[in-house]
């Protein structure tokens, strides 16, 4: 009788407590990610929404997850088109090892950033056994690699590198050998692509 009891004052205790403080924040921050955005409680959720450099985005602090606009004319209205047209972005931290990661994607392409400071630019899924990855920015020279040697990813240091020249860039064209459709190739602008990544950096920064 006495445990029932006690079950029965702590179920009254957590129904009493603020939805908001029943929700943990992967995210710890007082201040926002952008000047001018506004952040609310919704559903016991901390979301920030806001514009950075005329890119809309809106983040979830509870998870780390989000996205930023593809283009100018996303508004984020429910009645728009498929957000695989945004960056969509995230972090994680591992219950066990306290591995820390955050991510972007844009169709099949995606950049992960972890704890010990490497950065993979990934390519597709699915790949066919020692197929390439291919980038191309803008017109230059395309990058290509054996999408065996980082599971379909670049090298930390050619990754490096493409994150550098793409923040400068204006398009982006992918290709990779999927099993079993093929090869499909993206062609995407970059619109929105510094502002997410500066994300990945001010998050994970602040993975609690």
């Amino acid at each position: 009788m006495f445990r029932k009891a006690a079950i029965l004052f702590q179920f009254l205790i957590l129904l009493a407590t603020p939805c908001s403080a029943q929700k943990h924040n992967l995210i710890a921050s007082d201040a926002p990610f952008g000047a001018g955005s506004t952040i609310k409680l919704e559903g016991g959720l901390k979301i920030e929404r806001g514009l950075l450099n005329g890119v809309r985005y809106e983040i979830y602090y509870s998870d780390g997850s989000g996205r930023f606009a593809g283009s100018p004319e996303r508004t984020f209205d429910p009645q728009e088109t498929s957000s695989l047209l945004d960056w969509m972005v995230g972090c994680s931290k591992d219950s066990i090892t306290d591995t820390k990661s955050c991510w972007m994607n844009h169709g099949d392409f995606s950049i992960t950033v972890f704890g010990d400071g490497k950065t993979f630019v990934h390519i597709g899924d699915h790949h066919y056994p020692s197929s390439e990855i291919t980038i191309r920015v803008d017109q230059d020279a395309p990058i290509s690699a054996n999408s065996k040697a980082f599971s379909g990813a670049f090298s930390p240091i050619i990754s490096d590198k493409i994150v550098g020249r793409i923040a400068k860039a204006k398009t982006v064209t992918t290709r990779f050998n999927r099993w079993p459709e093929g090869s499909p190739t993206e062609t995407w602008n970059v619109f929105g692509f510094n502002e997410a990544l500066a994300y990945l950096k001010w998050a994970f920064a602040r993975i609690k």
